[in-house]
């Protein structure tokens, strides 16, 4: 099982941006990463991933956004509510489409 190393922007040792170790911890057990460890008060997490928790959908967690990739649809998919539900702060999605679509708009 591959293990990754996720550098998460915006975690604060100080106390802005405080994000406690253990609500991270659940956070990325619960997206079904295993054997989740942190490093200190500093938002960085090692961890397993479990590939089976939400097949056929992935994601990926670049910066501060988490990319899904959703191939049933985002109406059948269970991983969207789940990451609503662990996140707690308002979130947006727009589809692939929408989002060339955008990037078409701003450049002409």
């Amino acid at each position: 099982m591959p293990t990754y190393v996720p550098p998460l922007r915006g975690v604060d040792v100080g106390g802005r941006g405080l994000v406690p170790m253990v609500g991270l911890r659940e956070l990325l057990e619960s997206l079904g990463l295993r054997n989740v460890r942190t490093l200190i008060q500093s938002g960085n997490a090692v961890r397993a991933l479990d590939p089976e928790r939400f097949l056929p959908d992935r994601f990926a967690v670049v910066g501060t956004e988490i990319h899904l990739h959703l191939p049933g649809g985002l109406g059948r998919s269970k991983l969207p509510p789940h990451l609503d539900r662990r996140l707690g702060v308002p979130v947006t999605r727009r589809n692939w489409s929408t989002v060339t679509g955008l990037l078409d708009l701003a450049s002409s």
